[in-house]
């Protein structure tokens, strides 16, 4: 019953912090001091904070890096593509050496995959582990090379065209 109105807690009080507004069209106003305790159904002290893009200041500029080089750009994206696809990566490199593990301890259940481990499972040694991050770094590397080069062949198509 706790984790119920916890969870509903948490829903009510999430959609107070996200809900959208229109702005301009808020019934409280803080300039005005005699409705300062004045809880109309649509109060600004509800309403999302502005990002940091849509500030007056920043609607010119259309990124951070407008004015950078291509290779910082391509780099930037590089990590971008190296970061995101190392947590799948590591999963199924995982799940691959369990299984190449179990096979070679005739499919006995204590090496069995992580969804499927039984209580007194044999975990991974530090070789092991070591194996799987240099294995799954590397799968994320050449995916990110990968890309760079889809992208750099697409801009030299588009550039040739022109």
């Amino acid at each position: 019953m706790k984790r119920i109105f916890c969870f509903l807690l948490l829903v009510a009080l999430c959609s107070l912090c996200f809900g959208q507004t229109i702005p301009g069209n808020s019934l409280f106003k803080f300039n005005d001091l005699s409705s300062c305790f004045d809880f109309s159904l649509n109060p600004d002290f509800l309403s999302p904070v502005p990002l940091a893009f849509e500030t007056e200041q920043n609607q010119g500029s259309t990124s951070v890096f407008s004015d950078a080089p291509q290779w910082a750009k391509d780099v930037r994206r590089g990590e971008i593509v190296f970061f995101g696809t190392l947590p799948f990566t590591v999963f199924f490199t995982r799940t691959v050496m369990s299984v190449f593990r179990m096979s070679q301890n005739d499919w006995d259940q204590r090496y069995a995959p992580w969804p499927f481990q039984s209580a007194g499972a044999v975990a991974m040694n530090n070789n092991e582990l070591i194996w799987m991050f240099s294995i799954s770094s590397t799968i994320s590397i050449a995916i990110s090379v990968a890309d760079h080069l889809i992208v750099r062949n697409r801009r030299q198509a588009t550039s040739s065209e022109q």
